[in-house]
């Protein structure tokens, strides 16, 4: 349901630090009720395609493609061993994309984001 569910907005590696206890979350600055999907979709957005177009052709754009795709698959594994996907992921994943596309219109992974956004509608 909307706005039910405390959310980071913001969740992405480099919002994560390793304790004596594991993994921590930090920076909740952006935090509030919202969607769960929401959250999700943010995340999504962030780990594999947000900045990617900073990095220049000859920035490794390959290798940052790998890393962010391997951050993002441990992510859904382990959402996916937590619970179903959250109601209304795919309409959250479109609007995000358009967001990002709107923020980065050469993002070097602007066709698949449309595509997210194209799904969505």
């Amino acid at each position: 349901t909307d706005g039910s569910a405390v959310s980071h907005l913001d969740l992405h590696p480099g919002n994560v630090i390793m304790s004596p206890r594991g993994p921590v979350v930090i920076d909740w600055v952006n935090a509030h009720l919202a969607a769960a999907a929401a959250d999700v979709a943010r995340s999504v957005m962030t780990i594999r395609y947000q900045g990617l177009g900073l990095l220049g052709a000859d920035g490794g754009l390959d290798e940052e493609r790998r890393v962010r795709t391997e951050v993002l698959h441990g992510y859904t594994d382990r959402l996916r061993d937590l619970s179903d996907p959250p109601d209304g992921l795919d309409q959250w994943l479109g609007r995000t994309a358009a967001r990002l596309l709107a923020a980065e219109p050469d993002n070097p992974d602007a066709t698949e984001l449309r595509h997210l956004v194209d799904a969505a509608t």
